[in-house]
């Protein structure tokens, strides 16, 4: 700011004399010219000096809180964590220990999420958003697609919809979205089936649209049902819990 002042002072000198000066004199322009230069350089350096100390404002977090900072260097750890996870298996084992089960609150068999003419409508999409979003707004659990409600192994159907399709359906009808789920196509006794396995969601309660309303679906039992409103305050406080470890 020093130097703009002698700047804007000596180039004031050089104006009057040059109008006194009849003959114009060359010198006194040319430093008439550059003191133009260096009153422009300093400008341009005020103005760059200002947009930084705007930048440097934002990033002093007044526009985001320290907690909301937080917040987002915990998703991003969780982020890299998901990517690290080990994909979903189960051995033979494993598999008969789950199938020797009866039905509970983690546990959901499905004989098909066809309709009668054989295709995955829009009542039967709902149908398994909610029975998934169930699961997450409790404590995770799997549902067995390709096994009847008494046990029965009878296997997935060729047109069964694809994990990918699954993955669509929950994706567009669950809000928010559930963090962590897997879709796992195994064999046993020679049958196909397709298993979806829900971790309990640190994003809960999940919501899903029925026609026109936003409903929350929970476990109880061997049922899923519509969450009350005092359970569904109770999901958000498990969330924050889960969220914090």
């Amino acid at each position: 700011m020093k130097i703009l002042k002698i700047s804007i002072v000596f180039r004031s000198l050089l104006s009057r004399t040059s109008e006194k000066n009849k003959s114009g004199n060359v010198n006194s322009k040319k430093l008439l010219k550059k003191v133009n230069y260096i009153i422009d350089a300093q400008q341009l350096q005020t103005k760059i000096r200002r947009t930084k100390n705007v930048i440097f404002k934002l990033l002093n977090l007044e526009l985001i809180s320290n907690e909301e900072l937080l917040a987002i260097k915990k998703e991003k750890k969780k982020k890299k964590k998901r990517k690290t996870k080990v994909p979903f298996y189960l051995d033979p084992k494993q598999l008969m220990k789950i199938l020797s089960r009866d039905e509970d609150g983690s546990l959901d068999f499905k004989r098909t999420y066809l309709n009668q003419e054989g295709k995955f409508g829009k009542k039967e999409k709902v149908e398994f958003a909610k029975d998934v979003s169930s699961f997450a707004n409790r404590s995770g659990g799997m549902i067995v697609i390709g096994i009847e409600d008494t046990g029965k192994i009878v296997g997935i159907r060729g047109n069964e919809p694809t994990r990918e399709t699954l993955r669509q359906t929950l994706s567009k009808r669950i809000r928010p979205t559930i963090p962590v789920l897997d879709i796992l196509d195994t064999e046993f006794q020679k049958k196909q089936l397709r298993i979806t396995k829900i971790e309990e969601s640190y994003r809960k309660p999940h919501e899903i649209e029925i026609g026109g309303t936003a409903k929350v679906y929970m476990r109880d039992g061997e049922i899923s049902r519509e969450a009350t409103p005092r359970e569904i305050v109770e999901m958000a406080n498990r969330a924050k819990m889960i969220e914090k470890n």
